[in-house]
């Protein structure tokens, strides 16, 4: 969708502003929830759901600590 293509935008950009890593994680992680409980509810199993799920915890950490990505840069 458009709105998830802006937040991998802000996620790249974030390489060069850190301040967009936490809204842009944070929202990206919104779209992930809702891809793991569509994958959940159809009754997908591991495997097509791995790659969503992933994707979930690594905004989440990005979330929570956005600064783990921009100490590995600098």
């Amino acid at each position: 969708s458009a709105a998830s293509d802006v937040y991998k935008r802000q996620l790249i950009g974030g390489l060069k502003f850190p301040k967009l890593i936490k809204p842009a994680a944070a929202g990206m992680a919104l779209f992930m929830l809702g891809a793991v409980y569509f994958h959940v509810s159809i009754g997908d199993g591991i495997i097509p759901t791995l790659p969503s799920a992933l994707m979930l915890l690594s905004c989440l950490i990005l979330t929570i600590n956005p600064k783990f990505i921009s100490n590995k840069i600098s």
